[in-house]
């Protein structure tokens, strides 16, 4: 919020430099977010939909991109006029995120697992599931799982471990061949590189860059779907 709001006032005090710390405080919140949030979708998750849960959260980060595609148009807010007002409108999904987060239930695999308190896990899975067999039975899977889970391991320990470099190496090769992609540069700078290629409505045909996006990740959640939480977790 606050990043948002420094980025809405710099066109009226005229000042670059505070842009640039509300990009700044936006940048580290976005980086927060998106490696917390799937974090904890995950934790809150049934064991059976856990991946299609994960993957409709990447579901809602494609179609963020494509409304930011459609909002920053030249004939939307995308002009030297509006400019502060769109990236004001960043305060909207912060707000409601704010107000929304108290009634979020404590990850009840973080309470049992990681703090020990079952009690407060149990509350939170009846919060999150009802009152019903399955909590007792996902109760007891934590407790095996809390039973054989190391706890107090450093970062030295976690990168040294033989039993963790597999799971390491997936998790790193995955991650930078989708940033080797070239898929940050073709959501950023599609609109110029469709000029350069010489089509005339560019800024168009980015946005059916952002289509094929959230298309093909709405297909990627019946695929997760259809192959089970069990081989994609």
């Amino acid at each position: 919020m606050v990043g948002a709001s420094l980025m809405f006032v710099s066109k009226a005090s005229e000042s670059f430099e505070v842009l640039i710390v509300g990009r700044l405080l936006f940048g580290l919140f976005c980086g927060l977010a998106m490696s917390l949030n799937p974090l904890y979708i995950q934790e809150v998750s049934p064991t059976e939909l856990r991946g299609a849960f994960a993957t409709l959260n990447q579901v809602s980060f494609a179609t963020g991109i494509l409304l930011g595609m459609v909002v920053g148009l030249d004939t939307v807010l995308g002009t030297e006029r509006y400019w502060a007002l769109m990236f004001s409108l960043s305060l909207i999904p912060a707000l409601l995120q704010y107000l929304i987060l108290p009634f979020c239930p404590e990850s009840p695999r973080y309470l049992l697992i990681t703090r020990g308190q079952e009690e407060q896990a149990e509350a939170a899975l009846r919060r999150l599931r009802g009152n019903s067999d399955k909590v007792l039975n996902e109760l007891k899977e934590m407790k095996e799982e809390a039973a054989r889970t190391q706890s107090g391991v450093t970062v030295r320990q976690f990168l040294m471990k033989r039993s963790y470099r597999q799971p390491i190496i997936l998790v790193l090769i995955i991650n930078l061949g989708s940033q080797l992609s070239g898929f940050n540069a073709i959501i950023n700078y599609s609109t110029k590189m469709f000029s350069k290629a010489g089509f005339r409505e560019a800024k168009y045909l980015t946005l059916g860059v952002g289509a094929v996006n959230v298309t093909f990740t709405v297909v990627a959640f019946f695929l997760v779907e259809r192959a089970g939480a069990g081989g994609c977790s």
